[in-house]
């Protein structure tokens, strides 16, 4: 899903991603700083969260959704559990983005577009999301961190920056504990915890359960498989109805779109999910491992989400930053949980700017 709405724009070279304009300052949109949580980044001041630079970010090249695709095409790699897919665009050191449920990498598109300048961005679809085909039985969220920190030794980054959205910034969690030699600078996007540790533990003893469910339901997930693959084009007619996809995308987004392409694409990607996939992330909700990962996180992090989200609220996001060292906190004024479509400009300039500090 690109943030970017339809217009005509300027042809795209294969292999340097979106070149970004030079003369447009991208605008800025309104946003709430929170208390920052145990600040260690200088670029971050205590009590009034981010401070954006007053040098403004270059705005992208206005483009279809077809055109940012175009400039970021699929890519494939072979790992040990099987295919991949990725895009990849922009030059300069390493930035890695993961997805969240229902999505993929086109989620990402039009942050492939804003930081094509400054990274080189990659943007995966996991197992069984998007274009990567689907594993059995579907990775646990430990399980899926160390797919993609296989995925970066393949394409042989030593050291790079990421940024998780949603059940991705779960993963993320997970692969920053795994790796923090290797891990620059983390961005947790719209993913929280419980505020109350009671509750916490709740959810962590009834995800083991759910857990344990889902291994013993492998056979009959994949015994549905080849019966629920027909049945993909009819649900994502069914969600194109109008009534329909405002009330699915209300629950997400604060404000919806103009660019129908966008609901589009969205839509395409939640009903190319796989069953499995989709029943692993569900049985993901509290999964102790994340709390810990947390914790464990030494990289400078910074926690972003809207303050209308209902996915996940920002008491939870700053729950979660509560338990990571050096963290800070940024949400976005009428945003729900999509922020890097809803206020692409706020949220790419909040990006930029900590990953440059």
């Amino acid at each position: 899903m690109a943030n970017e709405p339809a217009a005509s724009g300027t042809p795209l070279r294969r292999g340097r991603g979106l070149q970004l304009s030079t003369h447009s300052p991208m605008p800025e949109a309104p946003t709430q700083p929170d208390k920052p949580v145990a600040s260690e980044h200088p670029s971050l001041r205590r009590g009034r969260g981010l401070q954006l630079s007053t040098q403004a970010m270059p705005a992208p090249t206005t483009c279809t959704l077809a055109q940012l695709e175009a400039s970021a095409p699929l890519q494939r790699i072979r790992l040990k559990q099987g295919e991949l897919a990725y895009r990849q665009a922009g030059d300069g050191p390493p930035l890695l983005l993961i997805h969240g449920w229902g999505a993929s990498s086109r989620y990402w598109l039009g942050t492939l577009a804003y930081l094509a300048a400054s990274r080189t961005c990659y943007a995966i679809d996991l197992p069984g999301f998007g274009a990567s085909p689907s594993v059995d039985p579907a990775p646990t969220l430990v399980q899926l961190a160390k797919l993609v920190a296989e995925f970066t030794a393949t394409l042989g980054l030593a050291r790079y920056d990421l940024n998780g959205h949603s059940f991705g910034a779960a993963v993320a969690a997970c692969l920053a504990a795994q790796q923090p030699d290797r891990l620059r600078r983390l961005v947790i996007t719209s993913f929280g915890v419980r505020p109350n540790p009671l509750e916490r533990t709740w959810l962590g003893l009834a995800q083991s359960h759910a857990a344990l469910m889902l291994q013993a339901s492998q056979p009959l997930i994949a015994l549905a498989r080849p019966w629920l693959r027909p049945l993909r084009p009819l649900a994502a007619q069914t969600l194109s109805v109008p009534p329909i996809t405002a009330t699915v995308a209300g629950w997400y987004v604060a404000q919806m779109p103009a660019d129908g392409q966008l609901l589009q694409a969205g839509i395409d990607d939640l009903t190319q999910m796989d069953v499995g996939a989709h029943l692993a992330c569900i049985a993901s909700i509290g999964d102790p491992a994340v709390v810990a990962a947390l914790r464990a996180v030494q990289a400078p992090t910074l926690f972003i989400g809207g303050d209308t989200d209902r996915v996940v609220n920002p008491d939870e996001l700053r729950a979660a930053a509560a338990l990571t060292r050096g963290s800070q906190v940024q949400t976005l004024v009428q945003c729900g949980h999509v922020p890097m479509v809803e206020q692409s400009a706020a949220y790419h300039s909040a990006l930029h700017e900590f990953l440059e500090g």
